[in-house]
């Protein structure tokens, strides 16, 4: 928890410019401040756990950018 905790904190936000990463994140997350962060995209009343609170939201948005990926 630690060690987890401690990435969180010190992760600067800027990943390589050669990778792919989207942020999701909910509107309800009382760890990471929804007033810190810009995700690509909100949950509504999502909070810190999203894949376990709002599955059907979360796996039709990486479904839209799988889709999105594939095509290009």
């Amino acid at each position: 928890m630690r060690w987890a905790g401690r990435a969180i904190m010190e992760w600067p936000g800027r990943p390589s410019p050669s990778s792919a990463v989207h942020h999701i994140h909910g509107t309800r997350d009382w760890v990471i401040l929804p007033s810190r962060v810009k995700p690509d995209v909100w949950v509504q009343g999502g909070a810190h756990v999203l894949n376990m609170s709002h599955p059907l939201e979360v796996n039709r948005w990486i479904a839209e950018r799988l889709s999105a990926a594939v095509s290009t």
